[in-house]
C-alpha cells in the first residue's frame, strides 16, 4: 500500500517504511498518530511496545489498509494479500465453528488445498498446543487459546510480512517462549515480522524495537543499544525514562501537534492490498463452505427463516379472506311463521307458477349452494340473542308479505309502493365483529398481465429490500439494533404502502407520505400487472419500476456515504 508525500528517502531494504504519518479516526477527533517515523528492515522483528491507548493498533491497522491515514507516507514491499498475515488485537473468530472448519474457511481464502491446510495446521496445532483433530468448537475455548487459534490462522499461508497484534497475550511463559522461537526461526527463513506485547521484556528478542506513548514513537533502537545508551538495566526502564523524558519536553514545548500543510497529500489508487478482480472463486468458495457450516450449526433459525415465512401464509391464507363454510345464520321467514304455518318443503314450486311463497324458493336456492345453513327462529328477538352469544354469524328475515310484495314489485316495476318495496327485500345483518376485510383473497388471484414483467419488478423490489437491511446495518453497527431497525422500519412501510389497506384510505396527509414509500407505486403496478393486464408503457406500470429504480439508487448512494463517514470501514 502506497502513500506519497515529500519526506525522508526510502532504505530499499526496508520492508515498511513509515515516515510523518498522522491519523485520526474523524474530522474533529484529536490525532492518535503524530508524526509517525518507522523503518522495519527485511528479516528481521520489530518490536512495538506501548500502554493500551497509545495507537499501536491503530498503526497496525494503516500498514494493512483496514484504515487510511490522514497525513504523510506509508510502503509496503509486499505485492499482493496472500504475502501479507495479520493477527489482529480483537479475536475474528466464527464462535459456532469448530476450529478445523474455521482454519478450512480461511485456507480457502488464502488459495490453498485441504490437503496442504490439513497439513499445515497439524505442524502448528503442536506448536501452539491446539487440538489436533480440530473438532472443538471455537466458542468453547478459553480467550487465550482463540488468541492461538487467531495465531494458526495468521501463519497458515506462510506469508512473507507477519503483523501480529500481541500474539503471546493469555499464553504461559513457555508456550510465549515457543512463539517466539517460532518467530526468529521464520525471520531466519526470510520473513518479516512486526510484533506488538504489553510484555516489555520479552520483547528483548526482537533485532529493533519502538517505544510509543500517545501517538508519538519516542524510540526506534536495538534493544541492547537501548540500554547501553540510557544505562539501564531493563527495557522497562528505558521505557520509563523515555515516558518521563516526553512528558517533560511536551510541558516545555507546548507546540503544536498538528501536522505541517507540507505533509498533506492524496493516496495513490494503485496498492497491492486492492485487488482488481471481479471474482474470485477461491473467496467464492471459502464463502460458501462458511455458509454451509453456518446452516449446519444454525438449523433452528434455518428452519425459522425457511419455514416460518410458509407457514404464516398458508395460515393467513386459511385464516382470512375466505368465505366462512359453513355459514349459520339465523332465518325467521315471517312468511312461513305466520297463522296456519306453511311448510316450505310441501309449497316449493320451482316452475314459472309464483303463487307458492317465494321465500321457500329463494331459501332453496342458498340451500344449494352448499356454503350456508339457515337456522330457524319464531322472532327476532331469539335470533339476535343467538348471534349476540355468537352461535350465528347473523340473520335473515323475510316480511310477512314478502311473496305478495315480491310479485307486485315485479308487475310494476319503477311505480312500485314503498310498502311494497320495504316487505319485498330479504334483510340481511352480520354479526360485524367477526368479519374482517383486511386483504383481498389470494387464492384463485387472477393474473392477466406479463409474468415475466411482474418477476423483474418483484426481482428490483428485493434489491431495493437488500439495500435498505445493509443501509441499516451500516448505520447501527451492531447485529440485534439492524434487526430491531430492520423490523421497526418494515413494519410501518408495509402497513402504510397500501399492501395491507388501500392508500386512498388513509388521511390526506398520510397518503401523500405512502405514496413516497419504496414499495407503494410498485405494490399498485403489481395489481395493475395482475387484475387489470395492464402492459409496461401504461404509467401505473412503469411509474413502478421507476420507483423501485430510484430508490435502490438512493439507498446505495446513502449506503456509500455512511462508509466513508464511518472512515472506510462497515
Amino acid at each position: 500500500m502506497y502513500y506519497y508525500t515529500h519526506g525522508d528517502p526510502v532504505p530499499p531494504e526496508a520492508a515498511i517504511s513509515v515516515r510523518n504519518v498522522y491519523k485520526r479516526h474523524s474530522k474533529n477527533a484529536p490525532y492518535v498518530l503524530k508524526g509517525i517515523n518507522l523503518t522495519v528492515e527485511r528479516n528481521t522483528i520489530y518490536g512495538l511496545l506501548g500502554a493500551s491507548g497509545c495507537g499501536k493498533t491503530t498503526l497496525l491497522s494503516c500498514l494493512v489498509g483496514r484504515h487510511l491515514i490522514d497525513f504523510g507516507q506509508i510502503r509496503v514491499f509486499i505485492q499482493n494479500k496472500k504475502q501479507l498475515g495479520h493477527m489482529p488485537q480483537q479475536v475474528a473468530l466464527y464462535t459456532e465453528f469448530s476450529i478445523g472448519e474455521v482454519v478450512r474457511y480461511f485456507g480457502y481464502l488464502y488459495e490453498m488445498t485441504a490437503q496442504d491446510i490439513d497439513k499445515t495446521y497439524r505442524a502448528l496445532s503442536k506448536l501452539l498446543s491446539l487440538p489436533e483433530d480440530g473438532k472443538v468448537l471455537c466458542g468453547e475455548l478459553s480467550g487465550g487459546q482463540q488468541r492461538r487459534v487467531s495465531l494458526a490462522i495468521t501463519l497458515l499461508h506462510n506469508p512473507d510480512l507477519l503483523i501480529l497484534d500481541e500474539p503471546t497475550a493469555g499464553t504461559d511463559p513457555v508456550l510465549s517462549s515457543t512463539i517466539w522461537n517460532h518467530l526468529l526461526g521464520l525471520t531466519a527463513q526470510g520473513k518479516t515480522v512486526i510484533v506488538t506485547t504489553h510484555y516489555i521484556e520479552e520483547a528483548r528478542q526482537a533485532d529493533v524495537i519502538g517505544l510509543m506513548r500517545e501517538g508519538v514513537l519516542l524510540e526506534e533502537s536495538e534493544p541492547q543499544s537501548l540500554l547501553l545508551r540510557y544505562s539501564c538495566s531493563s527495557l522497562e526502564e528505558a521505557f520509563l525514562y523515555l515516558c518521563f523524558r516526553h512528558s517533560k519536553e511536551k510541558a516545555e514545548s507546548k507546540k503544536n501537534e498538528d501536522p505541517p500543510l507540507t505533509v498533506q497529500c492524496s493516496p495513490v489508487l494503485h496498492s497491492p492490498l486492492v485487488s482488481n478482480e471481479y471474482i474470485s472463486w477461491s473467496r467464492f468458495k471459502a464463502q460458501l463452505l462458511k455458509q454451509f457450516i453456518w446452516i449446519k450449526r444454525n438449523l433452528l433459525v434455518m428452519s425459522y427463516v425457511v419455514f416460518l415465512p410458509l407457514i404464516c401464509m398458508y395460515v393467513f391464507n386459511c385464516a382470512v379472506g375466505l368465505f366462512p363454510s359453513p355459514l349459520r345464520l339465523a332465518l325467521i321467514n315471517e312468511e312461513t311463521n305466520g297463522l296456519p304455518p306453511v311448510s316450505c318443503s310441501q309449497s316449493v314450486d320451482t316452475g314459472c307458477n309464483l303463487t307458492g311463497p317465494m321465500s321457500c324458493r329463494y331459501m332453496q336456492k342458498i340451500e344449494k349452494i352448499g356454503k350456508v345453513e339457515l337456522v330457524q327462529f319464531n322472532n327476532m328477538a331469539e335470533a339476535r340473542e343467538a348471534v349476540g352469544h355468537g352461535k350465528l354469524w347473523g340473520t335473515m328475515q323475510f316480511t310477512p308479505n314478502f311473496t305478495q310484495s315480491f310479485l307486485n314489485r315485479y308487475e310494476m316495476g319503477r311505480d312500485t309502493e314503498p310498502l311494497d318495496i320495504y316487505h319485498s327485500n330479504v334483510y340481511l345483518s352480520l354479526d360485524m365483529t367477526v368479519v374482517e376485510y383486511i386483504q383481498y383473497v389470494l387464492y384463485d388471484h387472477p393474473f392477466h398481465g406479463d409474468p415475466w414483467i411482474t418477476f423483474l419488478l418483484v426481482y428490483l423490489q428485493g434489491i431495493c429490500g437488500t439495500m435498505f437491511g445493509i443501509l441499516i446495518c451500516f448505520i447501527t453497527k451492531q447485529e440485534q439494533l439492524a434487526g430491531f431497525g430492520i423490523m421497526a422500519a418494515s413494519i410501518p412501510i408495509m402497513t402504510l404502502s397500501g399492501l395491507i389497506w388501500p392508500v386512498q384510505a388513509q388521511p390526506d396527509y398520510l397518503r401523500y407520505f405512502s405514496q413516497m414509500l419504496p414499495i407503494t407505486c410498485s405494490i399498485d403496478a403489481v395489481r395493475g400487472l395482475t387484475i387489470r393486464g395492464y402492459p409496461f408503457s401504461h404509467p401505473m406500470v412503469y411509474m413502478g419500476f421507476v420507483s423501485s429504480i430510484c430508490w435502490s439508487f438512493v439507498l446505495v448512494l446513502w449506503s456509500y456515504i455512511q462508509v466513508k463517514r464511518n472512515d472506510g470501514a462497515p
